[in-house]
């Protein structure tokens, strides 16, 4: 099946108290790996979480395996060894653009790691039998991500890849709380999830699509209390919506409204640039 290419305007904007309801490392780390499959499949670009009231060991769990899945399988054994990521394996794959390799214009592009670097040369792991040597021109480092461009019997370092092309989603744990990541933000157009938003419909949905923003901040609110008590300039908001109008639960899990959201924006298009 061929992948989509392009890579979404949408970015998801969560707390760092993800993780605060699961008790147990297996638990939090479905709950992430739930994440991470979901926001690959609607090719999320980046992740952001905001600094609320997440534990130190919580931050480091979700930035650990994030990085762990966001490798491609057959390098992560250059990877952390932490014991965070003693569950990642029951995970499914993630099978994004940067795992499996992306062949566009009979160019093929796939990710590597350097293993050995001898000065003038430079040797690759992507996963082959055998490592490939290139000339380091960069000036790369050991451990440093490089994508390998292939064309027949040639390969060769591409330095620059766009977007559009070879794209893995971007987690970062950040130190920002949410007023502060939206005013550095501020001209992003910002979507805020919440139970007394107007509820989304497939009106809303075109209109949105018709006013074509560049970029959208899609954002949750804190595990506990409510997203408009939380921030402080509401103004930073564009619009509030309700993603699951008329819910048949008490609650909704902030990975579930990730999902649902996610879901209504590609029926009509919208995460594509």
């Amino acid at each position: 099946m061929q992948l989509a290419l392009q890579k979404s305007k949408i970015s998801v904007v969560l707390p760092d108290s993800f993780l605060e309801n699961e008790d147990t490392l297996l638990l939090k780390t479905r709950k992430i790996g739930a994440l991470v499959r979901t926001t690959t499949m609607f090719r999320i670009g980046h992740v952001y979480f905001y600094k609320e009231s997440g534990s130190n060991q919580d931050r480091t769990i979700l930035s650990d395996i994030c990085a762990h899945l966001s490798i491609p399988p057959y390098l992560r054994k250059y990877g952390s060894r932490s014991s965070n990521l003693r569950y990642t394996a029951i995970l499914p794959p993630i099978h994004s653009p940067n795992h499996l390799g992306v062949e566009y214009n009979n160019i093929s592009y796939l990710e590597g790691i350097l293993i050995e670097n001898f000065g003038e040369k430079i040797s690759v792991d992507i996963g082959k039998k055998d490592p490939l040597t290139f000339m380091n021109k960069a000036l790369y480092k050991k451990g440093d991500s490089i994508i390998i461009q292939s064309k027949g019997v040639s390969n060769f370092i591409q330095e620059k890849v766009p977007d559009s092309i070879f794209w893995k989603t971007m987690f970062e744990i950040g130190d920002l709380t949410l007023d502060q990541y939206l005013q550095s933000n501020s001209q992003s157009y910002v979507i805020a999830s919440s139970k007394s938003g107007t509820p989304i419909n497939i009106t809303f949905l075109q209109d949105l699509k018709t006013s074509s923003p560049s970029h959208v901040l899609l954002v949750f609110g804190p595990i506990r209390g409510s997203l408009r008590d939380y921030i402080k300039n509401l103004d930073s908001i564009n619009m509030w919506i309700n993603i699951i109008p008329n819910q048949g639960t008490k609650t909704i899990k902030i990975e579930e409204a990730v999902q649902s959201a996610l879901t209504l924006m590609n029926l009509c298009s919208l995460n594509l640039k």
